[in-house]
């Protein structure tokens, strides 16, 4: 907590805690002010929320991602005032309780408290995750409680009550409410489940056993978001729709010159964006090694980290045209990070021959 408070101080937060939404996608980031200053001021009902610009009705009601952290910086604001830093500090909250999720998992898994703690502090020097994990936008919350649900799953793996697997779906099913592309991980973990019980053996008497309680929170995961999402479109239609998006902007509907920009783009946000170019030169050579090295990775862990990299290629493709201004909807991507880099630590670990090779 003193580390991450010691980075947090370093990149200027005590500042920008009280700064109005600004540079990088200032409009969206006030679109989502907008959405918790009407709940505020016009006490609108939860499932009836609104931005100034009144659109094509004049009520300016629209919505995309579940308003619930709207709805509640609205209800904080009652108590404290309309004040800024209310609504920029509960997303950094909820960011730091999502790298304490991740500092917990790998200090499990790998047994050492300092590859948690250097992962943790690692996705704390993403230009990217520093700018909105105290910003605006819902995509920082949903990745943190997806980040949540992971170590939950983790648990349910090492102590197989279902209680905690029912946690691990309760934290994705509020992460694919905001936003749903946090399911990537899920997705990943619920085609690791089918596998244990139909196909792969993790161990000699399966990893996951399902009940009914089991595949009733599988379910809720993705019914809940699926019924809000519907919601959400007949709403926009009802009201005024365009402003958010909620669908795809697949690569195969753009031009080959549209493709070939955006491709720029996405270079010149991994040269500057994402993370340093070293450090993603880093990562790669240590998906080489986790490849080479695989036998000593945890079963599971390394399926899940396949997976999960099948998923961020697919994201990509489903949102390619995004990709060249919109930065921050590769954040979902990060969860591929830890994962990675926990494979890693595990193969370097089981392996000792593996440190004269490093």
């Amino acid at each position: 907590m003193l580390l991450y408070g010691a980075l947090a101080w370093v990149y200027g937060y005590q500042n920008t805690l009280f700064e109005l939404p600004q540079s990088i996608h200032q409009w969206r980031q006030a679109d989502c002010l907008s959405l918790a200053t009407n709940y505020y001021e016009d006490q609108n009902p939860f499932l009836e929320p609104s931005v100034h610009y009144l659109g094509r009705d004049g009520t300016g009601k629209t919505i995309s991602e579940f308003p619930i952290i709207y709805y509640a910086v609205a209800k904080i604001w009652t108590i404290t005032g309309r004040n800024i830093w209310v609504y920029r500090s509960l997303i950094a909250l909820l960011f730091f309780l999502g790298l304490t999720a991740l500092f917990k998992l790998i200090e499990r898994e790998v047994e050492n408290s300092y590859a948690g703690l250097f992962v943790g502090l690692l996705m704390f020097t993403s230009p990217v995750m520093v700018y909105y994990s105290n910003n605006f936008l819902m995509n920082i919350p949903a990745l943190s409680l997806a980040m949540m649900g992971i170590y939950f799953f983790y648990t349910f793996k090492h102590t197989k009550q279902t209680k905690h697997f029912i946690w691990c779906c309760f934290f994705y099913t509020l992460a694919a409410l905001l936003k749903v592309s946090s399911l990537l991980s899920f997705i990943a973990i619920i085609m690791v489940i089918l596998m244990d019980n139909f196909l792969i053996k993790f161990s000699d008497q399966k990893t996951f056993r399902l009940n009914y309680k089991s595949i009733i929170a599988i379910l809720m995961v993705l019914i809940i978001p699926f019924l809000w999402y519907k919601y959400a479109v007949y709403y926009n239609n009802q009201h005024t729709g365009g402003i958010f998006l909620i669908g795809i902007l697949p690569i195969w509907k753009m031009t080959m010159v549209e493709i070939k920009e955006t491709w720029r783009y996405i270079l010149i946000h991994m040269r500057f964006d994402y993370f340093r170019p070293f450090i993603e030169v880093t990562f790669a050579i240590v998906a080489v090694f986790t490849v080479v090295l695989h036998r000593h990775v945890q079963k599971l862990t390394f399926i899940l980290l396949i997976l999960i990299g099948l998923g961020v290629v697919c994201f990509c493709l489903l949102f390619f045209k995004a990709l060249q201004w919109h930065d921050y909807y590769t954040i979902d991507l990060y969860m591929l990070i830890p994962i990675l880099i926990m494979s890693f630590f595990t193969a370097f670990k089981k392996n000792t021959s593996s440190y004269s090779i490093l």
